[in-house]
């Protein structure tokens, strides 16, 4: 999986989630209402992609998911269930 990072959006082939950039900083889907940085909404997109796999605790990847995790004042299951949930959601709606 991998992002694509331009100016204004982070994208990823393996999520549908996306980050946009707005006047007030970057807006990630999974995560209305917050604005972030840039470096935080990479972190975000990142997490998206592992949750959208199944990650799970003791993963050899977990230590980086608590790290993206962490960057987002998130605990690294709250944001791997948010992620996941919100995933879910999309691919329900059709989007």
């Amino acid at each position: 999986m991998a992002l694509r990072i331009t100016e204004s959006s982070i994208t990823s082939d393996g999520t549908a989630h996306t980050a946009r950039i707005s006047p007030d900083g970057w807006q990630v889907s999974w995560l209305p209402g917050r604005t972030l940085t840039r470096n935080q909404a990479v972190s975000a997109l990142m997490l998206t992609q592992e949750a959208s796999r199944g990650i799970e605790q003791g993963d050899r990847l977990w230590p980086h998911v608590t790290v993206w995790a962490g960057e987002l004042g998130l605990l690294p299951r709250d944001a791997v269930a948010l992620a996941s949930a919100s995933e879910i959601e999309d691919k329900e709606l059709g989007q």
